[in-house]
Protein backbone atom coordinates (compact mmCIF):
# COMPACT_ATOMS: atom_id res chain seq x y z
CA UNK A 1 0.00 0.00 0.00
CA UNK A 2 1.01 3.32 -0.61
CA UNK A 3 0.94 6.94 0.99
CA UNK A 4 -0.55 10.62 0.35
CA UNK A 5 0.14 13.35 2.07
CA UNK A 6 -1.58 17.17 1.76
CA UNK A 7 0.03 19.38 4.78
CA UNK A 8 -1.70 17.16 8.13
CA UNK A 9 -4.38 15.42 5.96
CA UNK A 10 -3.32 11.98 4.97
CA UNK A 11 -4.43 9.15 2.66
CA UNK A 12 -3.87 5.21 2.65
CA UNK A 13 -4.26 4.28 -0.78
CA UNK A 14 -5.61 0.52 0.20
CA UNK A 15 -4.31 -1.66 -2.66
CA UNK A 16 -6.62 -4.41 -1.76
CA UNK A 17 -10.47 -2.66 -1.59
CA UNK A 18 -8.92 -1.40 -4.91
CA UNK A 19 -8.24 -4.37 -6.92
CA UNK A 20 -11.28 -6.02 -5.31
CA UNK A 21 -13.75 -3.43 -6.57
CA UNK A 22 -11.81 -2.47 -9.37
CA UNK A 23 -12.02 1.70 -7.90
CA UNK A 24 -8.80 3.27 -6.59
CA UNK A 25 -10.04 3.48 -3.13
CA UNK A 26 -7.35 5.44 0.27
CA UNK A 27 -8.75 5.59 3.73
CA UNK A 28 -8.60 8.99 5.29
CA UNK A 29 -6.67 8.71 8.59
CA UNK A 30 -6.98 11.58 9.96
CA UNK A 31 -9.14 11.51 13.57
CA UNK A 32 -10.41 14.58 12.79
CA UNK A 33 -11.89 17.10 10.11
CA UNK A 34 -12.33 20.91 9.70
CA UNK A 35 -12.95 22.77 6.24
CA UNK A 36 -9.21 23.27 5.92
CA UNK A 37 -8.31 19.43 6.24
CA UNK A 38 -11.57 18.51 4.14
CA UNK A 39 -10.01 20.83 1.29
CA UNK A 40 -6.72 19.40 1.40
CA UNK A 41 -7.89 15.95 1.44
CA UNK A 42 -10.00 16.91 -1.98
CA UNK A 43 -7.18 18.05 -3.50
CA UNK A 44 -5.18 15.24 -2.76
CA UNK A 45 -7.93 12.88 -4.15
CA UNK A 46 -8.08 14.87 -7.11
CA UNK A 47 -4.18 14.66 -7.54
CA UNK A 48 -4.15 10.88 -7.10
CA UNK A 49 -7.31 9.71 -8.88
CA UNK A 50 -9.15 8.24 -5.78
CA UNK A 51 -12.19 6.93 -6.51
CA UNK A 52 -13.69 6.25 -2.94
CA UNK A 53 -12.37 7.87 0.24
CA UNK A 54 -13.43 6.33 3.42
CA UNK A 55 -13.44 8.12 6.70
CA UNK A 56 -14.04 6.90 10.51
CA UNK A 57 -15.28 9.34 13.46
CA UNK A 58 -15.57 9.52 16.61
CA UNK A 59 -19.47 9.72 17.42
CA UNK A 60 -18.37 12.34 19.61
CA UNK A 61 -16.95 14.51 17.46
CA UNK A 62 -20.02 16.17 16.15
CA UNK A 63 -17.63 18.91 14.30
CA UNK A 64 -15.67 16.56 12.34
CA UNK A 65 -19.10 14.26 11.80
CA UNK A 66 -20.71 18.44 10.27
CA UNK A 67 -17.77 18.99 7.93
CA UNK A 68 -17.82 15.82 6.60
CA UNK A 69 -21.49 15.64 5.57
CA UNK A 70 -20.80 19.77 4.52
CA UNK A 71 -18.00 17.94 2.71
CA UNK A 72 -20.23 16.17 0.90
CA UNK A 73 -19.23 12.65 2.82
CA UNK A 74 -21.67 10.28 3.18
CA UNK A 75 -22.81 8.41 6.37
CA UNK A 76 -23.10 4.84 5.60
CA UNK A 77 -22.29 2.95 8.73
CA UNK A 78 -22.09 3.41 12.92
CA UNK A 79 -19.68 0.99 13.95
CA UNK A 80 -20.43 -0.24 17.23
CA UNK A 81 -17.65 -2.04 19.20
CA UNK A 82 -17.93 -4.13 22.00
CA UNK A 83 -15.87 -5.85 25.05
CA UNK A 84 -16.34 -8.37 27.85
CA UNK A 85 -13.98 -10.79 29.93
CA UNK A 86 -13.17 -14.34 28.04
CA UNK A 87 -14.47 -17.41 29.01
CA UNK A 88 -12.34 -19.32 31.63
CA UNK A 89 -12.26 -22.16 29.42
CA UNK A 90 -13.42 -23.56 26.07
CA UNK A 91 -16.69 -25.82 25.96
CA UNK A 92 -18.62 -26.02 23.26
CA UNK A 93 -22.10 -27.18 22.79
CA UNK A 94 -22.99 -30.37 20.84
CA UNK A 95 -24.37 -28.17 18.30
CA UNK A 96 -21.12 -26.15 17.58
CA UNK A 97 -18.01 -27.62 16.01
CA UNK A 98 -14.41 -27.58 14.00
CA UNK A 99 -14.46 -26.25 10.74
CA UNK A 100 -13.93 -29.30 8.07
CA UNK A 101 -13.13 -28.91 4.71
CA UNK A 102 -16.20 -29.98 3.24
CA UNK A 103 -18.03 -27.28 5.17
CA UNK A 104 -16.73 -24.50 2.76
CA UNK A 105 -19.05 -24.50 -0.12
CA UNK A 106 -22.10 -24.48 2.39
CA UNK A 107 -20.47 -21.30 4.29
CA UNK A 108 -19.23 -19.33 0.89
CA UNK A 109 -23.19 -19.45 0.13
CA UNK A 110 -24.03 -18.30 3.71
CA UNK A 111 -21.53 -15.00 4.09
CA UNK A 112 -23.17 -14.25 0.41
CA UNK A 113 -26.46 -13.85 1.80
CA UNK A 114 -25.73 -12.56 5.80
CA UNK A 115 -23.79 -9.27 5.53
CA UNK A 116 -26.52 -7.01 4.50
CA UNK A 117 -25.70 -4.57 7.27
CA UNK A 118 -22.45 -3.66 6.40
CA UNK A 119 -21.60 -0.57 5.45
CA UNK A 120 -20.45 -1.56 1.83
CA UNK A 121 -24.41 -2.55 0.90
CA UNK A 122 -25.33 0.82 1.56
CA UNK A 123 -23.41 2.85 -0.91
CA UNK A 124 -24.64 2.45 -4.06
CA UNK A 125 -21.43 2.97 -5.17
CA UNK A 126 -20.82 -0.41 -4.79
CA UNK A 127 -22.37 -3.28 -6.92
CA UNK A 128 -24.52 -5.64 -4.56
CA UNK A 129 -22.81 -8.96 -6.79
CA UNK A 130 -19.18 -7.60 -5.56
CA UNK A 131 -20.67 -6.62 -1.74
CA UNK A 132 -21.40 -10.71 -1.78
CA UNK A 133 -18.50 -11.76 -2.87
CA UNK A 134 -16.31 -9.69 -0.21
CA UNK A 135 -17.85 -11.60 2.37
CA UNK A 136 -17.60 -15.03 0.47
CA UNK A 137 -13.57 -14.14 -0.12
CA UNK A 138 -13.53 -13.12 3.50
CA UNK A 139 -15.03 -16.54 4.99
CA UNK A 140 -12.80 -18.66 2.52
CA UNK A 141 -9.62 -16.40 3.41
CA UNK A 142 -10.56 -17.25 6.85
CA UNK A 143 -10.74 -21.11 6.53
CA UNK A 144 -7.87 -21.39 4.15
CA UNK A 145 -5.47 -19.42 6.41
CA UNK A 146 -6.75 -20.00 10.00
CA UNK A 147 -9.27 -22.92 9.77
CA UNK A 148 -8.55 -23.63 13.21
CA UNK A 149 -10.39 -20.27 14.55
CA UNK A 150 -13.51 -20.91 12.48
CA UNK A 151 -16.66 -22.48 14.28
CA UNK A 152 -19.38 -23.86 12.90
CA UNK A 153 -23.13 -24.23 13.89
CA UNK A 154 -25.10 -27.69 12.80
CA UNK A 155 -28.66 -29.18 12.54
CA UNK A 156 -29.04 -32.32 11.98
CA UNK A 157 -24.85 -32.48 10.94
CA UNK A 158 -24.70 -29.91 8.04
CA UNK A 159 -23.42 -26.31 8.77
CA UNK A 160 -25.82 -23.91 9.14
CA UNK A 161 -23.84 -21.28 11.14
CA UNK A 162 -20.23 -19.98 11.04
CA UNK A 163 -18.06 -17.42 13.71
CA UNK A 164 -14.36 -16.50 12.61
CA UNK A 165 -12.33 -15.78 15.79
CA UNK A 166 -8.78 -13.85 15.52
CA UNK A 167 -6.50 -13.60 18.25
CA UNK A 168 -5.30 -9.54 18.18
CA UNK A 169 -2.93 -8.99 20.97
CA UNK A 170 -1.68 -10.66 23.78
CA UNK A 171 -4.56 -9.93 25.78
CA UNK A 172 -7.42 -9.62 23.33
CA UNK A 173 -9.15 -11.66 21.28
CA UNK A 174 -11.89 -10.82 18.85
CA UNK A 175 -14.64 -12.19 17.02
CA UNK A 176 -15.21 -11.38 13.27
CA UNK A 177 -17.86 -12.54 10.65
CA UNK A 178 -21.18 -13.82 12.08
CA UNK A 179 -23.41 -15.84 10.13
CA UNK A 180 -26.55 -17.93 10.73
CA UNK A 181 -28.86 -19.07 8.30
CA UNK A 182 -32.40 -17.68 8.17
CA UNK A 183 -34.34 -21.36 8.46
CA UNK A 184 -31.85 -21.83 11.44
CA UNK A 185 -32.76 -18.83 13.47
CA UNK A 186 -34.48 -18.90 16.78
CA UNK A 187 -32.51 -22.09 18.04
CA UNK A 188 -29.92 -19.98 20.12
CA UNK A 189 -27.13 -21.20 17.69
CA UNK A 190 -25.61 -17.69 17.56
CA UNK A 191 -25.45 -17.68 21.61
CA UNK A 192 -24.12 -20.65 21.29
CA UNK A 193 -21.56 -19.53 18.82
CA UNK A 194 -20.50 -16.47 20.92
CA UNK A 195 -20.08 -18.57 23.91
CA UNK A 196 -17.73 -21.23 21.98
CA UNK A 197 -15.99 -18.13 21.03
CA UNK A 198 -15.48 -16.67 24.38
CA UNK A 199 -13.95 -20.08 25.62
CA UNK A 200 -11.85 -20.86 22.89
CA UNK A 201 -10.45 -17.33 23.04
CA UNK A 202 -9.94 -17.67 26.93
CA UNK A 203 -8.47 -20.58 26.30
CA UNK A 204 -5.68 -19.11 24.06
CA UNK A 205 -4.53 -17.22 27.19
CA UNK A 206 -6.55 -13.37 26.00
CA UNK A 207 -8.66 -11.87 28.82
CA UNK A 208 -10.66 -10.41 26.36
CA UNK A 209 -12.95 -10.23 23.38
CA UNK A 210 -13.87 -7.95 21.21
CA UNK A 211 -16.37 -7.64 18.57
CA UNK A 212 -17.55 -4.83 16.54
CA UNK A 213 -21.30 -4.88 14.86
CA UNK A 214 -23.30 -2.06 13.03
CA UNK A 215 -25.75 -0.26 14.92
CA UNK A 216 -29.00 -1.00 12.29
CA UNK A 217 -27.75 -4.77 13.38
CA UNK A 218 -30.15 -4.43 16.34
CA UNK A 219 -30.47 -8.47 16.84
CA UNK A 220 -26.52 -8.73 17.08
CA UNK A 221 -26.09 -5.55 19.29
CA UNK A 222 -28.50 -7.52 21.69
CA UNK A 223 -27.13 -10.76 21.39
CA UNK A 224 -23.86 -9.24 22.58
CA UNK A 225 -25.58 -7.42 25.41
CA UNK A 226 -27.24 -10.07 27.15
CA UNK A 227 -24.42 -11.94 27.27
CA UNK A 228 -22.66 -9.26 28.97
CA UNK A 229 -20.33 -7.06 26.18
CA UNK A 230 -20.31 -3.28 26.90
CA UNK A 231 -19.88 -1.07 24.45
CA UNK A 232 -16.40 0.52 24.42
CA UNK A 233 -16.63 2.75 21.49
CA UNK A 234 -19.24 4.23 18.77
CA UNK A 235 -18.08 5.29 15.47
CA UNK A 236 -19.63 6.88 12.15
CA UNK A 237 -18.10 5.49 8.73
CA UNK A 238 -18.48 7.87 5.74
CA UNK A 239 -17.43 7.66 2.25
CA UNK A 240 -17.14 10.25 -0.43
CA UNK A 241 -16.94 9.73 -4.40
CA UNK A 242 -15.04 12.99 -5.26
CA UNK A 243 -14.84 12.01 -8.90
CA UNK A 244 -18.20 10.92 -9.41
CA UNK A 245 -19.14 14.02 -7.81
CA UNK A 246 -17.23 16.29 -10.38
CA UNK A 247 -18.67 14.55 -13.15
CA UNK A 248 -22.44 15.09 -12.08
Amino acid sequence: MSRAAVDDATCRILDWDSAFFGRRIARIESKTLDEARLEAVRELADRESIDCLYLLLDAADVGSRRAAEAGGFRPVDVRVTLERASGREERRDPAIDAYRATDLPVLRALARASHGDSRFYHDPGFPRERCDALYDAWISKACRETPDRVLVARREGQPVGYLACDLDTSEVGSIGLVAVAEEARGHGLGAKLVTAALGWIGAHGRARTRVVTQERNVAAARLYERMGFVTTRVEHWYHLWPRAEASS
